[in-house]
């Protein structure tokens, strides 16, 4: 039994880090008079620290956030799942709705389509009931918030679907200045010459497998540089994942993907740019970035083919 099901003999048990159960209530109903910046932090803290169950989905201009499957038995021992997706409407109302229900069958070791029904239904409620309860309490929205515009999956997600300039906006809102702990698939680190710092170290390629459920429909969309005057990093293995602790300071885009800056204090000095101040094959990362903006624009006019344009874009990237 893997430890994404859940029984529904939830109904026994404790929410962790919020306290006892709401009273039990039959009727759904959406969650009225709430806001957006406070309700889906709420709705993804329940989701991952009650029902063992992340996020794999956030359109936020959208209002759409969708949970990775929620796992839970039906009858003697069945397991089913289900997506559960949150949407606030204009009249700042949450509402629930479930993806179509999936039952799995041991025989063919497959999972398959079912009926929604009353099991889905008390989930539901349930949910609606536990967010309604804690969204009164400002220790409990402050605290999911806390842990959601700083946790990896979350940012993950975001970035999957974020414009140069939705992304600009959610770090300045949500990202500057504050402090994470990622585990990240660590890529590479370079000797730095300038603003103070000895290493430039980069995280970048698919978090599948690491930070995230291997099963999960994300992709990361986001490449992190991280400022240290520390040697932990140097004998690192490529591939290999590490620990990146530290305070976000600058984000920047550029061939269709954010690289968002770290230094391990936050009175550390940010470089002047962190485009400028790591020397890379082929050229800065500015200068690189640039190239590979110009060169992707000579794709979308169809002027280079598309063999044309990822041999000339690993050139760039000091590529053979």
């Amino acid at each position: 039994m893997t430890r994404t099901f859940l029984s529904l003999l939830l109904a026994t048990t404790t929410l962790i880090a919020f306290g006892q159960k709401p009273k039990k209530v039959t009727t759904y109903t959406p969650v009225t008079g709430v806001n957006m910046e406070e309700v889906f932090p709420m709705a993804a803290y329940m989701a991952k620290h009650y029902y063992k169950g992340d996020m794999d989905y956030l359109a936020w201009g959208d209002r759409h956030m969708r949970s990775y499957y929620i796992g839970y038995y039906w009858g003697l021992g069945t397991q089913c799942r289900a997506k559960v997706n949150y949407r606030v409407d204009d009249g700042q109302g949450l509402d629930l709705t479930m993806d179509p229900v999936e039952m799995y069958d041991p025989e063919t070791h497959r999972w398959n389509g079912a009926r929604e029904d009353k099991r889905e239904l008390n989930i539901k409620i349930e949910i609606a009931e536990y967010i309604r309860k804690y969204m009164a309490s400002p220790d409990s929205v402050q605290k999911a918030k806390d842990w959601f515009y700083s946790n990896l999956r979350i940012n993950a997600c975001f970035f999957e679907t974020a414009t140069e300039l939705a992304g600009q906006r959610w770090f300045e809102s949500y990202l500057k200045d504050k402090p994470v702990k990622w585990n990240l698939p660590f890529d590479d680190v370079k000797s730095n010459s300038v603003d103070g710092y000895k290493y430039a170290e980069f995280f970048s390629g698919s978090l599948a497998g690491t930070a995230l459920d291997p099963n999960a429909d994300v992709v990361k969309r986001f490449n992190i540089v991280h400022y240290t005057n520390s040697d932990k990093n140097v004998m690192s293995s490529k591939g290999s994942t590490v620990m990146l602790s530290g305070f976000i300071r600058s984000l920047e885009f550029a061939d269709n993907a954010f690289l968002i800056t770290v230094t391990d204090k936050l009175e550390d000095a940010l470089p002047k740019t962190s485009a400028k101040a790591t020397e890379q094959k082929g050229g800065s990362v500015l200068e690189n970035a640039e190239k590979l903006k110009k060169l992707k624009e000579l794709y979308d006019a169809q002027i280079l083919s598309k063999e044309e344009y990822e041999a000339e874009k690993k050139k760039i990237l000091g590529g053979k």
